[in-house]
């Protein structure tokens, strides 16, 4: 699923973009989780678990932009990854109503709004078969 781009200003006045991640950037994502990884105990990976190639992440990258499903933001600030967030839509009739949702920003990005942007989508969407729009 890809996301129109968005301009943000955050709570430090710096701009930011988020948007869809493309994989030109596949090498800035794979440092930018390294390094946040390393800067908190509350995600599910320790940097040097993080060995995957860069066409890996290219890999991953264009599954997350063709997922009827998947939501993936990634927000740029001065052109440097700072934060990511993927949304996956549960499409089951029993289960439309769920998501899950993996979130992390850099620590000097932190409060500064980021996860909050993220986390409302700017506009409807419709997911996956169901069709039901995501507001």
């Amino acid at each position: 699923m890809i996301l129109k781009e968005k301009k943000i200003t955050l709570k430090n006045r710096q701009t930011a973009l988020l948007k869809a991640p493309c994989v030109e950037d596949a090498e800035k994502m794979l440092n930018y989780i390294r390094k946040a990884c390393g800067e908190t105990d509350y995600l599910l990976r320790y940097p040097e678990e993080w060995n995957i190639s860069v066409e890996q992440e290219e890999n991953w990258i264009n599954r997350l932009r063709s997922s009827p499903d998947t939501l993936a933001i990634t927000c740029y600030v001065d052109g440097n990854v700072v934060g990511n967030c993927e949304i996956t839509f549960r499409t089951g009739i029993k289960i439309s109503h769920r998501a899950t949702i993996a979130i992390a920003i850099l620590k000097d990005y932190w409060n500064l709004g980021i996860a909050s942007a993220m986390c409302q989508l700017p506009q409807p969407i419709e997911v996956g078969a169901c069709n039901y729009p995501v507001v």
